[in-house]
């Protein structure tokens, strides 16, 4: 007699949106610096597990048009390994990307986590975007900033996200034992 298959769960994904040098605010320095930190543990967590990374980056113009390219490159400490996938994004949402769309839609993952910069736009967008796609998400309350906007914008942006999906701390994840779901809402 055979056995039963057991599968295991995918792995979650994590969503490193827009974590480019030109989404700081230059007059505030240290401003994102909470929000990095806690992006960067993530983004070590995610990789020693050995789970799927994917990286945003807002092209908002044409590269061949922006004088200013290095400005646009990724922060030293984010930039992506062998292995992980990248996506450009010319609009707010990363479903504008249509190799991004078509990912998801073909991966299908269980829980997609969003951390990063470009909370008010890429992660807003993409969120509300995959919502209505049918995704579910988990926002890193802690890990996302909106680089320049005040902090109050980005509670806010964060207590709205949570009609899209939920929202989570990073300690959350990176607990041992922790398991994400969609029904989450640990603050």
């Amino acid at each position: 007699m055979s056995q039963p298959l057991h599968f295991r769960p995918l792995p979650p994904l994590l969503i490193c949106a827009n974590l480019q040098r030109d989404e700081l605010d230059v007059d505030t320095p240290g401003r994102c610096d909470d929000s990095l930190d806690q992006c960067r543990l993530l983004l070590a967590h995610w990789r020693q597990h050995h789970w799927p990374v994917l990286h945003l980056k807002r092209i908002a113009r044409a590269a061949w048009f922006d004088p200013a390219l290095a400005s646009s490159d990724w922060l030293d400490a984010f930039r992506p390994l062998p292995g992980e996938l990248t996506f450009e994004h010319a609009l707010p949402s990363a479903f504008s990307s249509s190799r991004f769309a078509d990912y998801m839609r073909n991966v299908r993952p269980e829980i997609s986590v969003f951390a990063g910069l470009s909370l008010d736009q890429t992660i807003l967008s993409s969120a509300i975007d995959g919502f209505h796609r049918g995704f579910r998400h988990q926002i890193v309350a802690d890990a996302v900033d909106t680089g320049r906007q005040p902090s109050a914008s980005r509670d806010m942006l964060v207590t709205v996200l949570g009609s899209y999906g939920s929202t989570i701390r990073a300690s959350g994840l990176m607990t041992p034992g922790a398991r994400v779901t969609a029904g989450d809402s640990r603050k």
